[in-house]
């Protein structure tokens, strides 16, 4: 039987309570060291996209993320995961945002949104449900916010599908701390 403090399980209500009572850095204190968890997650392969979204007047901005995933097909579900900053602050404002799916012949797209920037890329997009998806995309996907949660440094934003697409191709993968194309 799981047991917290003085209650235990049949208590679940109390325990609820206690949980949300206490701090989310309590609650994510690890053991781990941090460069041994970074070298074990980096042996997880994932795709990279491109989070877009625009400010107030209308000005596109983007991060990479190999942080997206999707959460339930019926209703269509997703979340990505962004450090507190200033595009996580611009999404939780706008309440909107866009994933782009990067194909394989893309990674320089990916090292530009990462802050590598790239002067002479300028990125093409398409409009989606009033949101910026890059025009290279192979997917791509348009979420309003359902949920936020803050982790630590980060913070969950979990959204209803509300437009998405594919163009089909390969995609980039990330794996080894290092970009990777399929083999097929």
């Amino acid at each position: 039987m799981e047991v917290f403090g003085n209650l235990n399980a049949a208590d679940a209500p109390m325990r609820d309570a206690q949980v949300v009572a206490r701090s989310l850095q309590d609650r994510c204190k690890a053991s781990a060291a941090p460069s041994l968890f970074r070298r074990a997650a980096s042996c997880v392969p994932t795709g990279v996209s491109v989070v877009t979204c625009t400010d107030e007047r209308g000005e596109v901005y983007g991060i990479t993320a190999n942080s997206f995933l999707s959460v339930s097909l019926n209703p269509p579900t997703a979340l990505v995961s962004i450090r507190i900053g200033r595009m996580q602050s611009l999404i939780a404002r706008r309440r909107r945002y866009g994933i782009s799916v990067l194909s394989e012949r893309h990674e320089t797209f990916s090292r530009h949104f990462a802050g590598h920037a790239e002067p002479a890329l300028i990125p093409e997009y398409t409009a989606r449900s009033g949101m910026p998806i890059l025009s290279c995309a192979i997917a791509y996907f348009v979420l309003d916010i359902v949920s936020e949660v803050r982790i630590v440094d980060h913070t969950l934003f979990v959204g209803s599908v509300v437009d998405c697409g594919y163009t089909g191709g390969l995609p980039l993968l990330f794996f080894g701390s290092r970009y990777h194309q399929m083999a097929c």
